[in-house]
């Protein structure tokens, strides 16, 4: 038994089964002599289960968003992993002392960031003017910003990879050499990112990039010493130096690299080993404790289309110019010519 009745604003005839009747809808278009499939009660099942889903995944997410709203520490957000922004001394206030500026072996104590145990919800959160016009805009596109702070100026990202000899060659110019000139000259203008690029070819890349997350989770103001010792330690994590050492020797390699910049080797390498026994789902890939954010640095990497390594970026735009043989004279020319 049918009923008909036509939509008012397509003006559509439908025919519709009374509602004790199994079945659906048939649509019959007045510019189609040929009506569409009619909708099974299986059909309304499926949309009804999805429509389902849909609610509880919405109720998960706004309680997710309730409770890091009230735990921020516990967050797993790529907001933790600000340890690879090269840091620079805020100006004190007016008629405060100002100390001269020292230059550790170290370098750089520039960071005073606090423990991510000892971190405050406001450590977490960077202003939306912050984030835009420190991440990927140029001054002259400021006012895209949504803020009353906008920060330095320019960005300089460097796309590294702790096992790419060309990575190592940048890094240290920049760090011995040039990094010192930047906290001297540009430190209000020019903010520096180590940005983890990691390159799946060589196997032992995802290892030593959790060993830098993992660092960044423990301390992230020893994220820039701790990659300055791996870059020079880097060819013990070349392919023919773990091809015969299982994953969790290699993490206890890092996390005793780790404790050479002043780090708990035990505290880096729990959270770095890979257990031998199912999770507690039965899982088997059960991973680590940065697998998470060893996610987000891979998506941020491919989200700009970064694939070798080193790459640099400026203000959110790629810098071919800028090469891994680029040296201080060279570095000295183009920030003088490009941070203003």
């Amino acid at each position: 038994m049918f009923l008909i009745e036509t939509t008012p604003r397509t003006k559509e005839l439908h025919f519709v089964r009374k509602p004790d009747f199994c079945g659906g809808v048939v649509s019959v278009n007045r510019s189609s002599s040929y009506p569409s499939a009619p909708e099974t009660e299986e059909h309304w099942h499926q949309r009804a289960e999805l429509r389902e889903k849909k609610r509880q995944a919405k109720k998960r997410q706004d309680e997710a968003t309730a409770y890091y709203r009230e735990h921020p520490k516990e967050r797993p957000l790529a907001s933790r992993l600000t340890g690879n922004r090269l840091r620079f001394p805020k100006e004190p206030p007016p008629g405060a002392e100002i100390p001269q500026p020292t230059l550790s072996d170290t370098f750089p104590p520039l960071s005073s960031t606090a423990t991510r145990d000892q971190s405050t919800a406001s450590d977490f959160s960077t202003s939306t003017g912050e984030q835009a016009a420190g991440m990927a805009l140029a001054p002259k596109f400021a006012g895209q910003a949504l803020s009353g702070s906008l920060g330095p100026n320019h960005t300089l990202e460097l796309f590294l990879d702790y096992v790419c000899p060309f990575s190592k060659k940048q890094f240290e110019t920049f760090y011995h050499d040039v990094a010192p000139i930047v906290e001297k000259k540009y430190s209000k203008k020019l903010q520096v990112i180590f940005r983890q690029q990691i390159q799946p070819w060589h196997p032992s890349s995802t290892l030593v990039h959790e060993a830098a997350v993992a660092v960044l989770r423990t301390d992230s103001s020893k994220f820039w010493p701790f990659s300055a010792a791996l870059f020079r330690k880097q060819t013990d994590f070349f392919d023919v130096k773990v091809v015969n050492e299982t994953r969790n020797r290699t993490y206890q390699r890092l996390a005793q690299l780790a404790a050479s910049v002043g780090l708990d080797e035990d505290k880096i390498y729990v959270m770095l080993k890979i257990s031998d026994q199912p999770g507690e789902d039965g899982s088997l890939n059960t991973g680590n404790q940065v697998t998470n954010d060893l996610k987000l640095l891979i998506k941020a990497g491919r989200l700009v289309g970064v694939h070798v390594s080193p790459t640099v970026m400026f203000n959110g735009l790629a810098e071919p110019n800028i090469s891994s043989s680029f040296s201080k004279k060279d570095w000295e020319e183009w920030l003088q010519k490009n941070v203003v």
